[in-house]
């Protein structure tokens, strides 16, 4: 599981590093082909290519940074190939002033890229 976990948060770095960027394009690229984005309040985004124009407006309401930290990390099967993620997010400005926060689940599949996200859900805390 450390191995998974360290994969994981490294993902998570590249997701990161990517939004402050503002290559949402490449955002796209971690997750798995058929996933689905379930933002707060909006549709749900089906399918990589789309998860661009799914972040954009976070991008919109000033967003350039972001918060996410990890509660709980396990595996959903035997064998680690999908794992759940529980945790928490915060959405900055670049004074570093909240944009919002909220909690957020992730279901993470094993591909031969190593783990993309497959269903990605997240909340404010309103």
């Amino acid at each position: 599981m450390e191995g998974a976990k360290a994969a994981i948060e490294a993902k998570k770095a590249e997701w990161k590093r990517h939004f402050e960027e503002n290559n949402l394009k490449a955002i796209g690229e971690i997750y798995a082909v058929d996933c689905k984005l379930l933002p707060h309040g909006k549709p749900t985004v089906h399918g990589r290519h789309d998860i661009p124009d799914g972040l954009k407006e976070l991008r919109m309401k000033g967003t350039t940074s972001l918060s996410w930290e990890t509660d709980e990390l396990g595996p959903m099967t035997g064998n680690g190939d999908v794992i759940f993620e529980l945790g928490n997010y915060k959405f900055l400005k670049s004074d570093g002033s909240s944009v919002t926060e909220g909690k957020h689940v992730v279901i993470w599949k094993k591909a031969s890229n190593g783990y993309e996200m497959y269903i990605d859900i997240f909340n404010e805390n309103k």
